[in-house]
């Protein structure tokens, strides 16, 4: 019986290009490998930027399409950087049933070698029983 992994990508509003968008819903398409992008946007009462807000509601509306969750930055510092930390306990209580958690930069992308890579990880530790990461 194949393996099935769960991955939870999340990414930042401010760094995502558009290649990107994309790129993360087609990794999983040979394998038995769902991944679930998220994308972290910064809500307007947290950040004093308004000059992007045409492109920033683009690329929301892009995502959503391509099947992205798109949440909410839990916290941000007083320079308007997410705190990662935040992110990752976020997702991971609301999608405890996932392999694997990851974060990338908006700028990264992946061939089927990140998916051949994950399935191989998590099949050895379904042989072993070593607990989710």
């Amino acid at each position: 019986m194949p393996t099935t992994v769960y991955l939870l990508s999340y990414l930042c509003l401010e760094q995502i290009y558009n290649n990107t968008l994309h790129n993360w819903p087609l990794l999983g398409d040979n394998f038995q490998l769902q991944i679930h992008p998220i994308l972290f946007v910064v809500s307007a009462n947290m950040s004093s930027d308004s000059n992007n807000t045409i492109e920033a509601n683009n690329t929301i509306e892009t995502a959503l399409h391509l099947g992205w969750t798109v949440l909410e930055v839990p916290r941000v510092s007083h320079f308007g950087v997410p705190y990662v930390r935040d992110m990752f306990t976020d997702v991971k209580q609301r999608f405890s049933n996932c392999t694997f958690h990851g974060y990338s930069n908006g700028d990264i992308l992946f061939d089927d070698g990140l998916a051949l890579t994950l399935h191989a990880v998590a099949k050895v530790r379904t042989m072993n029983n070593v607990p989710g990461m």
